[in-house]
């Protein structure tokens, strides 16, 4: 299974040695690197199996955004799949805006952590190709219910 990793970042070169680290050790895996302002229509378009998400975005003279909110609220809504927050200041999140669930995951970017994000994608495939399997059948009986319907 080809794995789709959507990484959602206003600055592609923070993420630069994760999608290296993706493409050298997940063989097959497609990681793709998107703005904030194309995040929603890139999880409606990609289907991503995993989400890489930052959460602030850099404005002018140095102001941050925290963003990133309302695509974790895309995502939890409208195209669950395993999230992993990657972020410099996860902690700007408050504890209920992270849902608690095992498909989601807070990691500080810095020193290393793209090891951990690996880890926690490669914890995760199981479950993706579970999940896969489980929409592959959704949409089949779906196809069906449409066309018995018509």
């Amino acid at each position: 299974m080809e794995l789709k990793i959507l990484l959602i970042d206003d600055q592609r070169e923070s993420v630069g040695p994760l999608v290296e680290e993706v493409s050298t050790k997940l063989i097959g895996s497609e990681p793709r690197v998107v703005d904030f302002d194309h995040g929603e229509e890139s999880l409606r378009d990609f289907q991503p199996h995993v989400v890489v998400l930052d959460l602030l975005k850099t404005g002018a003279e140095g102001h941050n955004e925290l963003v990133g909110k309302q695509v974790l609220d895309f995502v939890w809504n409208k195209h669950f799949c395993p999230l992993i927050l990657y972020s410099a200041v996860p902690e700007q999140l408050q504890d209920n805006e992270v849902p608690k669930n095992p498909f989601v995951k807070v990691v500080k970017k810095g020193s290393g952590s793209e090891e951990l994000v690996l880890r926690y994608i490669q914890g995760f495939e199981p479950h993706i190709s579970a999940i896969d399997g489980v929409a592959r059948e959704i949409g089949i009986l779906m196809n069906r219910a449409l066309r018995d319907v018509a």
